[in-house]
């Protein structure tokens, strides 16, 4: 593969990761010099941790030595790696976002880690792991994961030592059956370490389905004070695009409409449920079996 100047394979809902050694295959994409874009999507596959590291670090030699592995790609621009619904660990993400610090031409990334186990404070070491390139896109699917408001603002803090980004796009999103844990604090500790990205043109950030109901434990919830928050976010930036998801979400009409209105020159679009006491994916307790209580209509609006 020493003329291979572009590689995309799709093993999307396979069961690769149940052959008993993949190392070889995985870090032998590394050997290909001259790759400029590669995409390799894994989805659905019962790949584990030691696949991911195979292909961030390379085979095992008899020597002892380790060949391979993404990080000799000094050529590679354009990295898409989709492993969504696998069984990969967080741990995992920091040894990828060494081997991607090898990547030196690398200006848009596309990862998608959705449906694994991974917190804020492993997701934020890997995107701390980035700094050293000159990323122009970087597009990361956290959506699913085990997301909370502990270490959340680290993630944000990562995102700012990432000043040559012109497009973000994030996804933290839950799902109608599997809420994420993110509440209006952790939006703004997110915000606030975020700061000003002084290149960023296009910002897209997900947060369906996060934190309708507080709990005993969880006494804040994602409402119209996270509104806020990304409205501010907004404010700080000379954007030209703008999208925010909130669906499944307290967030209200008000706080809509902050984000809406909080940059004029940019085309700002949220999605969002309707104005009402629920949003349409729940049924609100008081009034379980009772037709007609709540708009069951989703809207988008935008500027």
């Amino acid at each position: 593969c020493s003329h291979l100047t572009h590689l995309y394979l799709n093993f999307k809902n396979n069961q690769i990761g149940a052959f008993p050694d993949l190392s070889a295959f995985a870090g032998g994409i590394g050997r290909c010099s001259q790759l400029q874009s590669v995409a390799l999507d894994f989805a659905n596959n019962k790949v584990t941790s030691s696949f991911l590291t195979a292909l961030a670090q390379g085979s095992l030699l008899q020597s002892g030595k380790l060949s391979g592995g993404i990080g000799l790609l000094t050529r590679m621009k354009t990295f898409v790696l989709i492993v969504e619904d696998n069984e990969v660990s967080g741990a995992t993400l920091e040894i990828l976002g060494r081997a991607l610090q090898g990547c030196v031409a690398l200006e848009d990334l596309k990862f998608v880690v959705s449906k694994n186990e991974i917190t804020p404070k492993q997701a934020s070491k890997f995107l701390s792991s980035l700094s050293c390139l000159q990323l122009k896109k970087l597009d990361v699917n956290f959506s699913e994961t085990t997301m909370t408001d502990e270490h959340f603002g680290d993630i944000g803090t990562a995102i700012h030592k990432l000043p040559t980004l012109q497009e973000l796009r994030l996804d933290f999103s839950g799902s109608l059956g599997n809420a994420s844990d993110i509440t209006s604090v952790g939006v703004r500790s997110f915000t606030t370490g975020m700061g000003k990205c002084p290149a960023l043109q296009l910002l897209d950030l997900n947060f369906a389905y996060n934190c309708y109901y507080p709990t005993r434990h969880r006494p804040t919830r994602f409402d119209d004070e996270a509104a806020n928050a990304i409205a501010d976010l907004v404010l700080q930036h000379a954007l030209l695009e703008c999208r925010v998801n909130l669906e499944g979400t307290f967030v209200k009409a008000a706080g809509v409409a902050r984000i809406r209105l909080a940059h004029a020159d940019a085309d700002v679009t949220v999605t969002h449920d309707s104005d009402s006491s629920f949003p349409s994916w729940s049924t609100p307790p008081s009034r379980a079996g009772v037709s007609g209580d709540s708009d069951n209509s989703s809207s988008t609006s935008s500027g």
